[in-house]
């Protein structure tokens, strides 16, 4: 197929009955005029009447589709009910067994107390039970009194931890400043330890070396005064002409 034409196309041209008409009729027009193209449609084509020839076949295996048995639970909370509403029915549920039960929760000393017992259905056995008491059940009901002032002691050991947190962390802080700071002298010191040595060492060197030149320079200074006082020009006498003058020569150092 060496046309513009893909296999793809043809697929859709075959199968897709969504295809756009303008685009059907573009196809049809190239597979007529194309032999690539409508030999390789041809192909398809007989692949698609030979896979419709194929007729169906039975399964050997005899299957038997059987209810799924449903549990207690699900026969009391159908599942067209939602979670949600199961769960509001439970926790009801659970408010009015407390209440049936008489649990009692109460708050002492920071500590979560509770208390179950049944109650009476005589109200004059309450009353002389009640009459009968003279100080305050441990598990009575906690009081607003006694609410206000736990929580506002929970508030102040609230403020307690906090205030020692923050606390702690300053002093970590400050503890690292103070290392860190410390950590910086010691470097400081060694630096300007080694440069002092480094500076000894120069001077040391540029010393020794400067002194060598200046002795050698005092030699030549030496050496040269001693050369000026021999320079001397000796004169003979003009009497003694059979004498000539002889003069001395400076001797280069």
């Amino acid at each position: 197929m060496n046309c513009d034409i893909i296999r793809e196309q043809l697929i859709a041209y075959l199968y897709d009955e969504d295809i756009r008409p303008e685009a059907r009729e573009r196809l049809k027009v190239h597979i007529e005029t194309c032999p690539s193209c409508s030999q390789t449609l041809e192909e398809l084509g007989s692949t698609s009447r030979i896979l419709n020839a194929w007729g169906d076949e039975q399964p050997d295996l005899n299957l038997l589709f059987v209810q799924e048995r449903q549990t207690l639970w699900q026969n009391l909370l159908p599942m067209r009910y939602p979670k949600t509403w199961a769960t509001a029915g439970v926790a009801i549920a659970a408010i009015l067994i407390f209440t049936l039960l008489n649990i009692e929760f109460a708050i002492r000393d920071g500590a979560f107390h509770t208390s179950i017992g049944l109650r009476s259905s005589d109200p004059s056995e309450q009353t002389a039970i009640t009459d009968t008491t003279e100080t305050p059940s441990l598990d009575a009901p906690i009081t607003l009194g006694e609410f206000i002032i736990h929580q506002q002691n929970l508030i102040d050991y609230t403020n307690r931890l906090v205030q020692t947190s923050q606390n702690q962390q300053r002093n970590e802080v400050n503890n690292t400043f103070i290392r860190l700071v410390g950590e910086l002298e010691t470097q400081r010191q060694q630096d300007l330890l080694h440069i002092d040595r480094g500076l000894q060492i120069l001077y040391n060197t540029q010393e020794t070396r400067y002194g060598h030149i200046l002795t050698q320079m005092d030699s030549v200074k030496k050496e040269l005064f001693f050369y000026d006082n021999a320079a001397e020009v000796l004169i003979v006498p003009e009497d003694n002409r059979p004498y000539r003058t002889i003069p001395t020569r400076r001797k280069t150092p």
